[in-house]
C-alpha cells in the first residue's frame, strides 16, 4: 500500500516510518496524521512486527505543523472548527503515546514544534550529529499543543522545558542530549542503522512484557496529558484568531 506523506520500509520484524514531505520539510499537515494513523493501527494488529522506527526523508524530520494550514485555520476557521482540527489532533498524540510496541525515534535534522511532541511519544530517541531541536510556537504567538505543554515537562523537567518553550531556541543534538530529550547521537550516515540494530535488539525481548512495561509507565501520562490537551486547545482557539498570532506567521509563509 502506497501513501502521499509518508513511506513505509519493513525489514524483517522492524518497520520503518517516514515522513515523506521533504519538499517542506516534513511538516505535518491533516493527510500526514491520517496516514499515520492508519498505518499504526494496522501495525497495533501485526503479530510479526515487534518495534517501529519514526523518521523523517530527505534532510529534516518534522518542521512542525504545516503553516498554511495553521494559517487556512487562523483566517477562515471559526471556533467550531478550529475545536474539531484540535481534538482531532489530540487524538493522534493518544495514538501515537497509547502505540503498544516499542517506537524508536531517529531524529535526522531539523525538528520542531509539533515534532517535539513525536519525540516525547516515542520510547527510545536517537538524533543525528546534525539534528537540531525547538519549540517555535511562542515565536508565532502560539502556545504550545499537542501535548508538548505536559510531555517536555515531565521529559525534561519544568525548568529546562520552560527555557526551550518561552525562549523559541534552537539547540543542537549535544545540548538535546545533554538535558535528556535524547537518549544517543551518532554520525547522520549511521542514525537508521543504529535506529534498526537497537530495534531489533529490544524485539528480541519478551513482547508481552514489553507491552505491559510500557503500559505501566505511560499510564502515569496519560490521565493528566488529557487534562492539559483540553487547557491546549482553549488557549490555541484564542491565539490562532489573534492579530498578533496572524503578523507574526505572515514571516514564516
Amino acid at each position: 500500500m502506497s501513501y502521499e506523506t509518508i513511506k513505509l520500509v519493513e525489514d524483517g520484524e522492524v518497520a520503518t516510518v517516514l515522513l515523506n514531505r521533504p519538499s517542506v520539510m516534513n511538516a505535518m499537515n491533516s493527510k500526514m496524521r491520517s496516514e499515520m494513523l492508519e498505518v499504526f493501527e494496522r501495525f497495533e494488529g501485526r503479530d510479526d512486527l515487534r518495534a517501529v522506527i519514526l523518521s523523517g526523508a530527505g534532510k529534516a524530520f518534522c518542521s512542525g505543523g504545516d503553516i498554511n494550514e495553521i494559517r487556512e485555520l487562523g483566517i477562515k476557521g471559526d471556533v467550531e472548527t478550529i475545536e474539531k482540527v484540535m481534538k482531532s489532533i489530540n487524538r493522534f498524540v493518544l495514538e501515537i503515546l497509547n502505540f503498544s510496541k516499542p517506537l524508536i525515534c531517529a531524529v535526522n535534522g531539523i525538528a520542531i514544534g509539533g515534532a517535539l511532541s513525536l519525540i516525547t511519544c516515542s520510547d527510545i530517541v536517537i538524533a543525528s550529529e546534525s539534528a537540531r531541536f525547538g519549540s517555535g510556537f511562542i515565536n508565532i504567538g502560539l502556545v504550545p499543543d499537542m501535548g508538548i505543554s505536559f510531555l517536555l515537562p515531565n521529559t525534561l523537567g519544568v525548568f529546562k522545558a520552560k527555557e526551550l518553550l518561552y525562549t523559541g531556541k534552537i539547540i543542537d543534538a549535544s545540548k538535546a542530549k545533554e538535558i535528556g530529550l535524547v537518549n544517543m547521537i551518532v554520525p547522520d550516515n549511521e542514525l537508521i542503522s543504529t535506529a534498526k540494530k537497537f530495534a531489533k535488539e529490544i524485539g528480541e525481548k519478551p513482547l508481552r512484557a514489553l507491552k505491559l512495561t510500557k503500559r505501566l509507565v505511560n499510564n502515569l501520562l496519560i490521565n493528566s496529558l488529557l487534562n492539559v490537551m483540553e487547557m491546549e486547545l482553549l488557549m490555541q482557539c484564542e491565539l490562532i484568531k489573534s492579530e498578533e498570532h496572524k503578523r507574526l506567521l505572515e514571516k514564516f509563509v
